[in-house]
């Protein structure tokens, strides 16, 4: 069965982007590629102390650069910190701009069925 993707708008210090959601709950995170953050956003990321860490198989992927956006899904606006990642988004289950996990998904009560 396909996931959830949902045409998006984030919004990063002003700046208002189409792109193409993951809604899933199988990642507990939010993340975005790197490449298409620095497209569209330049390098304003910022860096944590205590990188992320997890494992596709037997790599081990360290991030340690968030940003914070807005994500207008229809007419919901809801606020998140996204893990900006080339490596962490080349392990998406399907081609897409921005993931948005599991715990932004409970937070605004969003319901997807995977």
């Amino acid at each position: 069965m396909p996931m959830p993707l949902m045409n998006v708008y984030i919004v990063h210090r002003g700046q208002r982007h189409s792109a193409v959601a993951l809604l899933t709950k199988r990642v507990p995170f939010n993340l975005i590629s790197q490449k298409l953050f620095e497209k569209l956003f330049g390098q304003s990321w910022f860096e944590v102390p205590t990188p992320l860490i997890f494992y596709k198989g037997a790599v081990k992927i360290e991030i340690n650069r968030v940003a914070d956006l807005q994500v207008e899904i229809g007419k919901i606006i809801i606020k998140l910190r996204v893990y900006v990642s080339d490596e962490a988004m080349s392990a998406a289950m399907e081609p897409c701009d921005i993931i948005i996990g599991r715990e932004t998904l409970e937070k605004y009560k969003i319901q997807v069925f995977e």
